[in-house]
């Protein structure tokens, strides 16, 4: 594996053994925007000679680093061919709102199925009451290595939870939290950007972090 002087991955080498030496297998290779965002992936295959291309995914985020689409597309030999496409949206306070796939044929000249958007929603207070909430609210050290603090306006009540989530929208962590300062262990997590969201029964508090 190699990284960048941000510590971004930035390629990784398969080998295997082949009795007398270590003999190429894949490779890949990664590419980011000046906000450390992923933007590229690139999979090659050894041919015995040199690198062929297989597969790519194409990133792009917004201006507060949320993912908001990602193209994958195959190598036929001479070009690539698009195989599918997501794209998502956000609110104002980083959750996602939507998500739409949609896949082409191997050709990559026609979809042909998906091309539909799900939506997602939750439950907020007042826009006063979220504004000073907000304010409030605060998860550190960001970046980090090992673990976060989540900090609250007050002591949660009964029903409040925390929720780790990927930028695909994979929740990684869920877990009941009843103190106003929450230290939670992060350092099993990917290095990447993640979103806190934590809940009760009247407000929903977010915030994102980096793993380093």
């Amino acid at each position: 594996m190699t990284y960048d002087t941000s510590n971004n991955l930035t390629s990784e080498l398969f080998q295997y053994w082949n009795g007398n030496a270590w003999v190429n297998g894949d490779q890949l290779t990664y590419t980011y925007d000046a906000s450390n965002n992923l933007a590229s992936e690139l999979w090659q295959n050894w041919n015995g000679s040199t690198w062929e291309n297989y597969s790519q995914y194409t990133y792009t985020c917004d201006a507060n680093n949320n993912r908001t689409s990602k193209l994958w597309q195959n190598w036929n030999g001479s070009t690539w061919v698009n195989h599918s496409l997501e794209t998502y949206t956000y609110d104002d306070i980083n959750f996602r709102t939507s998500f739409t796939r949609k896949y082409w044929n191997i050709n990559g000249t026609e979809i042909t199925d998906g091309d539909s958007t799900h939506y997602y929603f939750q439950t907020v207070a007042g826009i006063n009451d979220l504004t000073v909430t907000l304010e409030c609210f605060k998860v550190y050290p960001n970046p980090t290595s090992s673990s976060i603090t989540i900090s609250t306006p007050t002591t949660p009540i009964k029903n409040t939870f925390m929720t780790i989530i990927d930028i695909t929208g994979e929740q990684l962590l869920f877990r009941q939290i009843t103190e106003q300062q929450t230290v939670v262990d992060v350092s099993g997590l990917s290095q990447g950007v993640y979103f806190v969201k934590v809940a009760d029964d009247r407000t929903v508090m977010g915030a994102k972090f980096i793993k380093q």
